[in-house]
């Protein structure tokens, strides 16, 4: 059985696209919203719910139901 000669080409046509698209979501922050992608003010959302948690609790809340003090209202999951 002889391999597929153009298949290593296409591999790294696929891979070049990628990565280019994916620098270009980066380098353009606009493309994020033409996919469809949210676009945050608030960078690490996921650091700043664990901080939220931590918040709610020191002051007496309960982090594990909705969150108050968390951007999106969201409870403590981790």
């Amino acid at each position: 059985m002889q391999a597929d000669a153009k298949s290593p080409q296409l591999s790294w046509v696929l891979a070049v696209v990628a990565a280019a698209g994916w620098a270009g979501a980066f380098a353009v922050p606009g493309l994020w919203r033409i996919l469809g992608v949210a676009d945050f003010s608030q960078p690490f959302l996921d650091l700043h719910g664990s901080l939220a948690a931590s918040d709610a609790a020191a002051q007496g809340l309960d982090p594990y139901t909705v969150n108050r003090l968390d951007l999106f209202g969201r409870p403590h999951l981790y």
